[in-house]
């Protein structure tokens, strides 16, 4: 797939500046404008991604804004998995795809909300993890973000998703399969 570096290029972003990934679900759903917001006006050098999913008032609504830091947006997009690799922290609700797809590329990663029932038990299962923070409030999610990049705490979260994955996990269930097949 490429290198950060490389990715970052094909995406039109800037190579060297702390990349902060926002989605909310294939909806759009959530607080993604008031972190946008909150994040411009406390983090310095930065660049934000945007996945507005199918909600095309929120594409619209940041669109207009006339921030200090860039801001890239999309909407529904197949392109998450090069835009997870060119990104350094992932502000996200709870769904298990992207949960799973951060888990995958070493992203780190805050949970801002949850739906009730289903995704209930993931923000406590990625902070007891070690693979980022459940954080609900827009102030407090751009302080934390402004203080993993001052004091370079991101590793940590990405070390732990390393260790917990399992270099060639897929082929093996594949083959854990066909035997139970044969």
């Amino acid at each position: 797939m490429g290198s950060k570096i490389t990715l970052r290029k094909e995406l039109g972003l800037s190579e060297d500046k702390f990349t902060v990934l926002l989605m909310g679900g294939v909806e759009g759903v959530g607080k993604i404008y008031n972190i946008v917001e909150k994040l411009d006006n406390v983090c310095e050098n930065i660049q934000m991604i945007a996945c507005t999913g199918k909600n095309k008032k929120l594409y619209d609504r940041l669109k207009s804004l006339n921030l200090k830091n860039h801001l890239k947006v999309y909407e529904y997009t197949e392109e998450m998995a090069k835009i997870m690799k060119a990104s350094d922290v992932l502000v996200t609700k709870a769904g298990a795809a992207s949960v799973f797809e951060a888990i995958e590329s070493n992203l780190p990663m805050i949970i801002y909300s949850y739906v009730p029932g289903q995704e209930a038990g993931t923000p406590g299962w990625v902070v007891k993890k070690g693979f980022g923070k459940y954080l609900t409030k827009p102030k407090r999610i751009a302080a934390t973000i402004d203080d993993w990049i001052r004091n370079d705490k991101t590793a940590k979260f990405s070390g732990n998703m390393i260790k917990y994955g399992k270099e060639n996990s897929t082929y093996e269930i594949v083959d854990a399969i066909l035997e139970l097949t044969e």
